[in-house]
């Protein structure tokens, strides 16, 4: 996959499970600037840039209730990753 430039990826907490996946995702895009701030627990947002213009051209997020459950919110975090990527690539503007 390659990255359409850099990416902004909120953590949600210290949920060692999800800090896990989230990394795990991280090694997908390859050669991508990543800023890690802190959001509303449940939430993942992820912002693509234009490495060119540093202009936003996607973004997306994902919530969810995290459980005491680790692989179950892992299972929950796939999902809603999935269901972001779905939306990805964005369609080109129209003119």
């Amino acid at each position: 996959m390659t990255p359409a430039g850099p990416a902004t990826v909120f953590v949600i907490n210290d949920d060692a499970a999800l800090r896990g996946a989230i990394q795990g995702l991280l090694k997908l895009v390859d050669d991508a600037t990543t800023t890690v701030d802190t959001y509303k627990v449940g939430t993942l947002v992820i912002d693509l840039f234009d490495s060119k213009t540093e202009k936003l051209i996607w973004r997306s997020s994902s919530s969810d209730t995290l459980s005491n459950n680790a692989d179950k919110n892992t299972k929950n975090l796939d999902k809603g990753v999935n269901k972001m990527f779905r939306h990805f690539p964005p369609a080109p503007k129209k003119q």
